[in-house]
C-alpha cells in the first residue's frame, strides 16, 4: 500500500527534504504556498501513518483552528489516495492497522502531555511558547515502532525576534534540521495565486517577505530599534523584574538580566 500510495501523489522538493533528514526536529520555515504544510501531511501519511505501530501527535495552539486546518488536511490525502482508516470523530482521532494519529489542541496542555508518541507535527508553530515546545518534545518516547522519533514544526516567518529562531533556527543545535521554502518550491500552485504572492511587494514589503520570499519578517512601529535578539547563556550576574499594571492595556511583566554588563530582557 506505501508503494501504491506513493506512486499516486504529487510531491515537492519540501516532502523530499522532510524525507531525507536524519535529525530529531525539523523547521519548515515557508512562505504562503510553499506546500510545507501539505507535503508535512503527506509525509506522516506515506512514513509514519500507514506503517506498523505509530504513535502520531498533530497539534496547533487552539483544538478549534486544527480541527478545520490539518485534521481536514490529512483526511482529504487519505481519501486522494484511497487510503482507508478508522474515525472517532469526537475525540479527533483516526487509525490504520496498529497505527494512530491524534489530533490534540494546546488549549489544556495537560490531555496532551499524557501518553507517548513517536511523531509529532506543530502546524502554526509560531502560536506555540517555548514551554510548549519543551513539553511536547518530552512525549517523544514511544517504542513500539522501531522508527527515529521526528518533531516536525511548519511556519510562515512572522518575526526574527521569535523564540523559534533564537532557539532552534540559530541555536546550532545538532538534533535540527531547518528548511526553507516559498512559491516557487511548489510547481502545482496556479498563476492567479502566484500573482497575488507577487503584488504583496506594492502593498506591505513585510508581508512580501513573509509570505511570498519564506523570509523572516520584522516587527515593526518599535520604540527601541538598537538591540539583537540573543538566549542568555550561563547564570546572570543580576536579575531585575519590572510591573506595570495594566488598565486599558494589559498587566506588562518584564525580567531583566545583566550579564557581563549586557542587558537581556524577556
Amino acid at each position: 500500500l506505501s508503494t501504491l500510495a506513493e506512486g499516486q501523489m504529487k510531491v515537492t522538493t519540501v516532502y523530499d527534504r522532510i524525507d531525507g533528514s536524519k535529525k530529531r526536529i525539523i523547521v519548515n520555515v515557508g512562505g504562503a504556498g510553499s506546500s510545507k504544510s501539505y507535503s508535512t501531511a503527506q509525509w506522516l501519511i506515506i512514513e509514519r501513518f500507514i506503517k506498523p505501530n505509530h504513535r502520531i501527535l498533530v497539534t496547533r495552539k487552539t483544538t478549534p483552528s486544527l480541527r478545520l486546518s490539518c485534521y481536514l488536511l490529512i483526511k482529504d490525502i487519505l481519501s486522494q489516495l484511497g487510503i482507508p482508516y478508522e474515525e472517532n470523530r469526537s475525540e479527533m482521532t483516526i487509525s490504520y492497522g496498529t497505527s494512530l494519529m491524534v489530533f490534540k489542541g494546546l488549549d489544556d496542555p495537560t490531555k496532551v502531555r499524557s501518553f507517548n508518541v513517536d511523531t509529532i507535527w506543530a502546524e502554526e508553530a509560531t502560536e506555540l511558547q517555548y514551554d510548549d515546545f519543551s513539553h511536547l518534545n518530552l512525549i517523544l518516547r514511544w517504542e513500539r515502532s522501531k522508527s527515529p522519533k521526528k518533531f516536525l514544526l511548519t511556519l510562515n516567518p512572522i518575526s526574527e525576534q521569535h523564540w523559534i529562531k533564537a532557539k532552534l533556527v540559530d541555536s546550532n543545535r545538532q538534533d535540527v534540521d531547518v528548511f526553507y521554502s516559498n512559491w516557487k518550491d511548489n510547481p502545482f500552485l496556479s498563476e492567479e495565486y502566484i500573482a497575488e504572492l507577487k503584488a504583496l511587494k506594492e502593498q506591505d514589503i513585510n508581508f512580501y517577505n513573509i509570505y511570498a520570499l519564506g523570509k523572516w519578517g520584522a516587527l515593526e512601529h518599535r520604540i527601541f530599534t538598537n538591540f539583537d535578539y540573543r538566549v542568555l547563556t550561563g547564570e546572570p550576574d543580576n536579575l531585575y523584574y519590572g510591573l506595570d499594571f495594566g488598565f486599558n492595556n494589559p498587566t506588562a511583566l518584564i525580567e531583566i538580566a545583566v550579564k557581563d554588563q549586557e542587558l537581556y530582557l524577556t
